[in-house]
């Protein structure tokens, strides 16, 4: 990921400091560079709180906006609000840490005895957990036609329902309580 915003935490006031990030490119970037099909429709904003700890780093935020993906359904375009609120604490690296630990990305460094933590990164990550696994541009949305891939919530089409296999029949008639 190319963009990075690294925030000096080293000198933040101990009651912590709140922070605004706004700029697009934070956001846009990343989908560019993962070749990611979403579009952002209304600006993500972020608010993140910083308070120091002596091993590492409380970060609370939230994250808002919309974006514009396809449906998982019918492929259209389906608008997808974004809003996640996030809570989490980002340890110092060890430096006794085992090599499989040390693999390990963080988003706080150290850097000749300044902490600096990639915001940017952060922002990134909640964007992705902000994200449905299934995105509907409706809940009633109907689909593609399996055999002619017509778009079922414009189009009926005249395809022949399959039966499927004529052994499982007796399964279909089972109700579930």
């Amino acid at each position: 990921m190319s963009t990075t915003h690294w925030v000096t935490i080293t000198n933040l006031p101990a009651d912590g400091r709140e922070f605004t990030f706004t700029e697009q490119s934070i956001w846009s970037e990343p989908l560019q560079e993962f070749g990611l099909p979403w579009r952002i429709v209304e600006p993500l904003r972020a608010s993140v709180f910083l308070l120091p700890q002596k091993d590492g780093c409380y970060i609370r935020g939230s994250l808002k906006g919309e974006l514009e993906m396809a449906c998982h359904r019918c492929a259209e375009p389906a608008r997808v609000p974004v809003h996640r609120d996030f809570e989490l604490f980002e340890q110092l690296p060890d430096e006794e840490a085992d090599d499989l630990e040390a693999l390990t990305p963080g988003f706080l460094r150290e850097n000749d005895e300044i902490l600096e933590l990639d915001v940017a990164g952060i922002l990134w990550e909640e964007l992705q957990l902000a994200v449905p696994d299934k995105v509907l541009c409706a809940a009633e949305c109907l689909g593609l036609c399996p055999h002619c891939g017509a778009n079922l919530n414009t189009n009926s089409c005249d395809c022949a329902s399959d039966e499927g296999d004529p052994r499982m029949a007796v399964f279909r008639k089972l109700k579930v309580h």
